[in-house]
């Protein structure tokens, strides 16, 4: 279960929260959650602190609502618990989208279509209730192996006609209106063509309607003086619903989400890593074809927990025999799969890799300004630099970017010849270790002297 309870005077508010569970509260009929637990416990079972609480049920009560998940939990290092639990809030869960629109306000996706891999975690109570909101996540077959070079770092190799990781995303868009009349908003239901075009907004007044959106992906285009059309620039998306305040536009978009490179999936033990897209993996035992590929070197030291669930819950084994994509035996290739836990983080490549072709320049730099909600520039966060453009074979940008693109600076021994900025940079960083660092040049043309 996946709730939260708040408590204001009298009225308890339920709002729907990824990576919260529900516990039943001993001696009660109540199912609470780490933020709610002292409430209930107060009020019914007049326990008022968590000391109190804790000499009652005892000290496993209270840090058993995550844990419960993984059982493996004590095999693991305490950052990669914690960073299992941090991801679980932001994972994309597989729920009725009749439930997620009732809860789109704190849920930013989940998973439209339950598929032979979303399989339940644990089972939930036959309450009713609980059956509806069970933790469903993609139990896929992961191969421990180097592939191409592709599962270096925290690179994670997917399957392409795996489907687990798709899912369905809401957008909330809002705009700032100031008019003197009535205005009214007629949004466009549907979006067969794959038009930009949210909706309309009309102003019933005297002076011109002005609309300022708050997002750099909403556009504005005036029609008449008190007809303006707003555009979102990804489509395709579905309006879900509206909300006009006297000052604020609320728009709720839908759009489905298809798994791409450079996206981020996590299991229980806090094994995060970047998706990379093939189109087929090698074969393992003559008929299994793993649905991901994982780095074997990223587990043993830190989560050796999720190769013991693989043994316990995922019929996890060594590969006999191991073929590459072309059907041809491997020889002496070794290889573990088992059955694992995935679930994919609401954190996707299309928002975080991005070289847009305007820019808000600096005017005293001259160059794109950092941020991408103030129109910034090309970014690359950490996981796409190190794990989708190195571990995917594209080294030749780093050259590109930081020597040919990159600031030149005169050689000290040849003036002719200059050096990238790099160069001394990589200086500087050895002087802090007591290296010195000489570079030699030679020149480019060689000029012969006759006799």
């Amino acid at each position: 279960m996946l709730e939260e309870n708040v408590a204001k005077s009298s009225f308890i508010y339920i709002r729907y929260k990824v990576g919260l569970i529900f516990k039943l509260l001993p001696g009660t009929d109540i199912w609470v959650t780490p933020k709610d637990m002292i409430f209930w416990a107060q009020n019914l079972l007049h326990l008022n602190t968590m000391e109190a609480l804790i000499d009652r049920f005892g000290y496993d009560f209270i840090t058993s609502f995550h844990v419960d998940l993984n059982p493996f939990f004590m095999h693991n290092a305490f950052p990669k618990n914690t960073l299992a639990f941090n991801a679980l809030k932001k994972a994309v869960l597989a729920t009725d989208s009749r439930y997620a629109h009732y809860f789109m306000d704190s849920l930013s996706a989940y998973a439209r279509q339950l598929t032979p891999y979303h399989q339940t975690v644990q089972e939930p109570v036959e309450d009713g209730i609980s059956p509806h909101f069970a933790l469903r996540v993609p139990h896929v077959v992961v191969s421990y192996m180097s592939f191409l070079g592709c599962t270096q770092e925290d690179g994670i190799v997917c399957r392409q006609d795996v489907k687990a990781f798709d899912c369905c995303r809401f957008y909330t868009i809002r705009v700032k209106i100031k008019a003197d009349g009535f205005v009214l908003f007629h949004p466009v239901q549907g979006d067969p063509d794959e038009t930009s075009l949210v909706g309309t907004v009309v102003h019933y007044g005297e002076t011109p309607l002005q609309v300022e959106p708050f997002s750099i992906h909403v556009r504005a285009t005036s029609v008449t003086d008190q007809v303006i059309h707003l555009h979102f620039t990804k489509p395709p998306f579905r309006v879900i619903q509206h909300h006009l305040s006297v000052n604020t536009l609320s728009i709720c978009l839908e759009q489905d989400h298809l798994a791409s490179t450079g996206d981020k999936l996590c299991s229980f033990h806090g094994q995060k890593g970047v998706l990379r897209l093939i189109k087929s993996l090698p074969l393992l035992d003559e008929n299994i074809q793993p649905d991901l590929l994982v780095n074997p070197y990223s587990l043993f030291r830190m989560t050796p927990g999720q190769i013991l669930e693989g043994l316990a819950r995922g019929q996890g084994k060594d590969a006999q025999t191991v073929r590459n994509t072309e059907g041809q035996v491997v020889p002496h290739a070794k290889a573990f799969y088992a059955k694992t836990f995935y679930f994919p983080i609401a954190y996707w490549s299309s928002e975080h890799f991005y070289a847009p072709r305007e820019c808000t320049m600096d005017k005293i730099l001259h160059q794109a300004v950092k941020g991408r909600s103030r129109g910034g520039g090309m970014r690359l966060g950490n996981m796409e630099l190190f794990n989708g453009l190195r571990g995917n074979g594209l080294a030749a940008c780093f050259e590109e970017k930081f020597f040919e693109h990159g600031d030149r600076i005169p050689n000290e021994t040849n003036a002719t010849i200059s050096l990238p900025k790099s160069v001394q940079l990589v200086q500087e960083d050895a002087r802090f270790f007591k290296c010195q660092l000489k570079y030699e040049t030679n020149p480019s043309v060689t000029i012969r002297k006759k006799n």
